[in-house]
């Protein structure tokens, strides 16, 4: 049976870079619950570099690396004119053909993901192009310098499926023009325009010594004098004193007050909702 390392020397040969990727999924993400770290270069954090960079063609290198990580996946760093269209999904292909026109048949790999998923490999001018995530929905763009695909026959650490070459031996075909101006113009499509919104006048001294409170006037006074960075910061902590010390009523003029520093609608509605939540659960008067 032909090793890991045999097959990754073998990419080598062929003037593949290789480097060794985690076989396993080994840490919890702490938002999702879920485990994820499979894929990722053993050799991340060597030299303060990206592990796909200390790629090599260097057999005795290799032999050294899956001589400690015997089971290891293995990661081909993408050279300079070859871009690879990484699709996660097997509608994805005439999702993206919608934008670009038919792709000319190439050099074509499964990844093992579960819903399907499909590496097309292409010679391109990848200097026009950025490695992206999302270029639309369930398309990737894999480029230099900072592309790396992971290469047949690894095994895909979520669902223990071989990654596999649909037609090994197929030369990896141009990207036609067309279709490389397609990419392009995805990934710098105009921006829309944000709508203007009115800033709110400032609050006069009427309005603040309306306040009932001396307190309650300061942290508006406060807030409409928070620096850029802590905004956000002061308006929760305004939010939930007014609120524990009975000055809710308050609240109205803080929003106010919120929006001069140039903060949005939401963010603001978002912040005192939280820190209302905040003051209810420990007691606050309301």
């Amino acid at each position: 049976m032909t090793s890991m390392c045999e097959i990754a020397v073998a990419y080598a040969q062929a003037g593949w870079p290789v480097h060794p990727c985690r076989e396993v999924n080994n840490r919890v993400n702490p938002k999702t619950g879920e485990l994820e770290g499979g894929k990722s270069p053993y050799l991340w954090q060597v030299k303060g570099k990206g592990g796909h960079l200390l790629a090599t063609t260097d057999p005795a290198q290799i032999a050294k690396w899956w001589d400690k990580w015997p089971y290891a996946l293995i990661g081909v760093a993408l050279p300079e004119n070859v871009l690879v269209i990484d699709l996660d999904t097997d509608d994805a292909r005439e999702r993206l053909e919608e934008h670009t026109g038919t792709l000319p048949d190439t050099l074509t790999a499964r990844t093992g993901r579960e819903g399907g998923g499909t590496h097309l490999y292409y010679v391109a001018k990848t200097s026009d192009l950025i490695q992206s995530v999302g270029i639309i929905p369930d398309v990737d763009l894999r480029l230099h310098p900072k592309g790396y695909v992971i290469a047949p026959p690894s095994v895909h650490p979520d669902t223990g499926t071989p990654y596999t070459w649909v037609n090994p031996g197929t030369p990896i075909a141009m990207l036609p023009e067309h279709a490389q101006a397609a990419l392009y113009g995805l990934q710098h499509k105009p921006r829309k325009p944000r709508s203007r919104v009115p800033r709110p006048e400032p609050l006069t001294s009427s309005q603040l010594h309306a306040l009932n409170d001396k307190r309650a006037r300061g942290i508006v006074t406060t807030m409409q004098d928070a620096p850029i960075g802590e905004r956000n910061t002061i308006l929760n902590w305004a939010a939930y004193t007014l609120c524990t010390i009975g000055k809710s009523d308050t609240l109205p003029e803080l929003e106010q007050a919120a929006a001069l520093t140039g903060l949005d609608e939401r963010e603001i509605e978002s912040t005192i909702r939280s820190a209302k939540a905040g003051a209810n659960k420990n007691g606050g008067a309301q």
